[in-house]
């Protein structure tokens, strides 16, 4: 799925709550789609791949008459069909919710389109220290880290830990995202 990219940033909670997600659900033999919406998201579940690395995130996704937790792994990149937004309005009618708005979607949209091009790289103490913490905690699940280039420089100065970590020279590359990679330098 589009968001699986950004599981690992420590803004996807806020990134992912208000989109508008497509899941398809296998059901006699065929999938079903259904639109809802990204109400939270839930840490801590089973470990399940996901793009190839472990995640142990759900997706809190709201249908209108009920909000339950789905791996990332259904949500579908497909278009959504009609049908499925009309359906999920006429939920929402049904149950006296405010249907979602054309301007809601645009603003999430569009934030969605800032964090695409990057206009979110700097993270802030917080953020690296909770995506730290979070590591830990997927580790002991059995989770394999996924680190960002801060959360890897964090752990190495042991921030949280009340360890005094010693420079290393590292090298710097960026990924297709502008993301920093860090190495360590080879000593030649």
């Amino acid at each position: 799925a589009r968001l699986e990219m950004w599981q690992v940033e420590p803004f996807f909670e806020s990134m992912a709550k208000g989109c508008l997600v497509r899941i398809g659900i296998e059901h006699d033999g065929s999938k079903l789609y259904r639109a809802a919406l990204v109400a939270g998201v839930a840490q801590g579940c089973e470990p399940y791949s996901l793009a190839g690395r472990k995640c142990c995130k759900k997706l809190q996704l709201d249908f209108g008459e009920a909000t339950l937790p789905y791996p990332m792994t259904v949500v579908s990149n497909g278009e959504f069909e009609a049908v499925e937004l009309r359906a999920f309005e006429q939920v929402l009618e049904a149950r006296g919710r405010s249907p979602f708005s054309g301007a809601r979607l645009a603003e999430k949209a569009a934030e969605l389109r800032r964090a695409v091009a990057g206009e979110r790289k700097s993270y802030s103490e917080a953020e690296v220290t909770r995506m730290v913490n979070q590591n830990s905690q997927n580790k002991a699940a059995g989770a394999a880290p996924q680190l960002t280039a801060r959360q890897k420089l964090a752990q190495r100065a042991g921030v949280g830990s009340g360890h005094v970590a010693v420079a290393r020279p590292m090298q710097m590359q960026y990924d297709r995202f502008g993301r920093a990679i860090v190495q360590e330098q080879q000593e030649s």
